[in-house]
């Protein structure tokens, strides 16, 4: 009996004595890896020479957007008495949801900034300064839910792709404008955003919208960001700067001044 259970504890010491290989295999990636799925910082829209990008400040693609018809017939509505003679334009003040009162929300928050992105586990956060905004990226694994209310941030889930993080995000309102510009969609919209910080200093977010109601095929962009090291977060509600724009006549909302 002795024998045979030294026999059986030699067997275990030789099982263990096997395993550690066998973990190395499933542990977490390399510091380099980690580094590179790093996007944490406050980041605000790159400058060329000396000014916001253009046209990617009002608006996500240099072609116009490819609309339905009833989209297009909305979207030179929106666009007011400029019409599409001015693609960098806004649109008009009186039907932009953003002057009254409503959220920009998911995408056009990111035409507006600065934001911080804060990875913990299973989420990323996009704390935005524009409207408080918050959004929150889901990195559990989760699907889209059955029956998610339409949003003006909608419901984001995300996962890695090497050293981008890409966003999927439905279930977005219809009351709200694409970006800058009075780009609508229906509620079918489906947004996905890659995520890469190119250096250190630049994050890249390519985006790509999908909505066969409104547009005629998909399409999208690519926006670059500037990382602000020393940047400190304001609070920028549009309601409280149209309040001290009308109390105090020329003076302009911070994101416009700069």
């Amino acid at each position: 009996m002795r024998h045979r259970s030294l026999s059986s504890v030699l067997v275990v010491m030789a099982v263990f004595a096997v395993a550690p290989p066998m973990l190395a295999q499933t542990s977490p990636p390399s510091g380099a890896a980690n580094a590179a799925r790093d996007l944490s910082g406050f980041w605000a829209q790159a400058r060329v020479e000396g000014r916001t990008q253009d046209p990617l400040s009002r608006r996500f693609s240099e072609e116009q957007p490819p609309l339905q018809p009833w989209a297009m017939e909305l979207f030179r509505a929106n666009r007011g008495p400029a019409g599409l003679a001015n693609p960098n334009l806004n649109g008009s003040d009186e039907l932009d949801p953003r002057n009254n009162c409503f959220p920009a929300g998911v995408p056009r928050l990111m035409l507006f900034g600065p934001f911080q992105i804060v990875q913990i586990p299973d989420q990323v956060l996009i704390l935005h300064e524009q409207d408080n905004a918050v959004r929150r990226i889901y990195m559990d694994g989760r699907g889209h839910p059955e029956g998610f209310p339409p949003s003006w941030k909608g419901h984001s889930i995300g996962r890695w792709d090497g050293d981008t993080l890409v966003v999927d995000t439905v279930a977005l309102t219809d009351r709200k404008w694409l970006d800058r510009i009075g780009t609508p969609h229906s509620e079918e919209l489906h947004v996905v955003e890659r995520y890469r910080r190119v250096n250190h200093e630049t994050l890249e977010v390519t985006l790509t919208f999908e909505d066969p109601k409104a547009f005629t095929r998909p399409w999208g962009g690519k926006k670059l960001f500037t990382l602000r090291p020393n940047f400190e977060m304001l609070e920028d509600l549009v309601c409280d700067e149209r309040y001290v724009m009308e109390k105090k006549p020329g003076v302009r909302p911070r994101f416009e001044a700069e």
